[in-house]
């Protein structure tokens, strides 16, 4: 009897030990691959790498991350006048960089679920730089009058982006999900506060190797990037 109980100890404390643990939630390192897009311009799609880092410490922790994407689109419209057609045709060269960093604490609920508050800073800047050639054809009686005009422009836009939201975090087996939602206020020329709603879908493959698919939504933009992370 005494040996049965003893190999049953055994047994869960091994079970136990191999369940995995939601502390992996914090110190990683994560490369991803994302894609930006815009609620009203649904032409640009900007696509690139994120890198995150996550370190705990006394009870906190410190997240930073870096996203670098780009797109290249050609748009084309054509616009009928009483005396003329316009044909436009442009290229748009898009570089959108994103530095953030967050703090946060993680409060457990039970050995597979726990609820993440944190916040932080984003930096966004948006570089958009065009070409194209503007195509006017006249019409005067029998006459066709041609006029060209190559456009080479560009832009560049940066805003400050101030976050607080909180996480549900829950792991089953191998596969982990989160759902949190948040506010977002973002100061540019013109200031706004837009909510946030956020959920992700990760997978154990060892200890120290999982990926995840994560979906981020702040009304005016959205983000969706598949990742690869390594804890610590």
């Amino acid at each position: 009897m005494v040996n049965s109980v003893s190999t049953m100890a055994i047994s869960l404390t091994a079970m136990l030990a191999s369940l995995p643990s939601i502390a992996s939630s914090t110190n990683f390192m994560e490369l991803g691959f994302g894609r930006l897009t815009f609620d009203n311009v649904s032409e640009i799609e900007p696509k690139g790498f994120v890198i995150t880092a996550n370190i705990e410490f006394g009870g906190l922790y410190l997240e930073g991350s870096s996203a670098l994407m780009a797109d290249d689109v050609a748009v084309t419209g054509l616009v009928y006048g009483a005396e003329e057609d316009v044909l436009t045709t442009l290229d748009f060269d898009v570089d959108s960089r994103a530095y953030t960093l967050l703090a946060g604490k993680q409060f457990d609920l039970n050995d597979h679920s726990l609820i993440d508050i944190y916040g932080g800073y984003s930096r966004h800047r948006l570089e958009i730089a065009y070409s194209g050639l503007v195509n006017t054809t006249y019409y005067d009686g029998y006459t066709n009058k041609e006029l060209i005009l190559f456009l080479d422009q560009g832009a560049n836009e940066s805003s400050d982006h101030y976050h607080l939201e909180a996480a549900y975090d829950y792991t089953h087996v191998d596969l982990n999900f989160r759902l949190g939602v948040g506010f977002e206020r973002i100061q540019d020329d013109v200031s706004e506060n837009n909510l946030v709603y956020l959920a992700e879908v990760g997978y154990r493959f060892t200890n120290n190797i999982s990926a995840n698919v994560s979906y981020r939504n702040a009304e005016v933009y959205n983000t969706l990037s598949l990742n690869l992370r390594y804890s610590f």
